[in-house]
């Protein structure tokens, strides 16, 4: 060979570089698309059939038919629009009322601040007021204590000092009464006080108990209706997962119902063309034996008999 015509080493590697490497992308592309969702499942519905036979398209379509998903009713388990409205408005309430005092009334929290100033007790103004009904109860009493004394005095011809001991006594009395209306006061001023704060104590409990079981009534209001809403929508979806088992069991009994009448069909097929050929190896058998000998039995070819059930068998397989 000359050096013209032989192949130079470069361009041979190369070549079998460039061939090995294209049949690794080919490789790598068959191994990619054997691996797409199509491909898998084709290749389950391939041995799904080599599984079930050739019977699995009829099986399927009759499954179709008989039980098509949703074929045995459904109910609706979303939650109807007269249930959301009742949901809403409860949950409206509940928020209206879920923190306490937050909705007070304007003429009930007036009430309370009026009760809560009260509850410090008396005013300046009820004081002065106080002292001056005090104030003319003494000077009243003494006014009556002084003219009495004076008519004593002018009755029995008083001078000096025993005049000044009996006007001195009725200005001590009057002083003294002083005194103890100041100290009444203050006394009538606490007990007043304590009676203020335990009637704005009260009334705020009350009203604050109120609020506590508006709202924990709202709240349970809210939440019962919202339960039984759940559980109603619940039993729903429990029908219809009922429904669905029916249809999927339903769909297996009819997928393997129609494979098994098919294969039994094809069975009785074979069993009838095998009788037949029985009962036609016999009766030619019968036929030659009364011509000739051609077996050693005289009357049966069983080779011939085993391979023709061999062939029906083998071809029904």
């Amino acid at each position: 060979m000359s050096d013209r015509t032989k192949p130079k080493r470069g361009t041979s590697n190369a070549a079998a570089q460039a061939r090995r490497r294209l049949e690794a992308e080919n490789r790598a592309k068959n191994k990619a698309a054997a691996n797409t969702p199509e491909a898998i499942q084709a290749d389950k519905d391939r041995a799904v059939g080599d599984l079930v036979g050739k019977y699995a398209a009829g099986a399927s379509g009759l499954v179709d038919k008989l039980y098509a998903p949703g074929s045995m009713g459904r109910v609706d388990e979303s939650r109807s629009g007269e249930i959301t409205g009742i949901l809403d408005q409860l949950s409206a309430v509940r928020d209206t009322y879920g923190i306490p005092g937050k909705n007070r009334s304007a003429e009930l929290s007036a009430n309370l601040n009026s009760l809560k100033s009260q509850s410090e007790g008396y005013t300046s103004e009820e004081y002065q007021g106080l002292r001056e009904q005090q104030r003319r109860g003494t000077e009243s009493a003494y006014n009556t204590q002084n003219a009495a004394v004076n008519r004593s005095i002018v009755r029995n011809r008083l001078t000096g000092s025993q005049a000044a001991l009996m006007k001195d006594k009725a200005q001590r009395d009057r002083a003294e009464a002083q005194g103890r209306n100041e100290q009444d006061l203050m006394i009538r001023g606490a007990d007043e006080k304590y009676r203020r704060t335990g009637e704005y104590g009260s009334t705020l409990r009350g009203v604050e108990d109120t609020e506590y079981n508006r709202m924990r009534e709202t709240s349970s209001d809210y939440a019962d209706r919202l339960e039984r809403a759940r559980d109603d929508e619940l039993k729903r979806r429990l029908i219809n997962l009922g429904q669905v088992g029916a249809e999927k069991a339903g769909q297996v009994g009819t997928y393997f119902g129609a494979i098994n009448l098919g294969e039994t069909r094809d069975a009785n097929r074979r069993n009838e063309e095998l009788s037949r050929d029985i009962y036609g190896l016999t009766r030619r058998g019968r036929d030659r034996s009364t011509t000739s000998q051609t077996t050693p039995s005289g009357s049966f070819d069983y080779n011939t008999y085993f391979d023709k059930v061999k062939g029906i068998v083998g071809g029904g397989q």
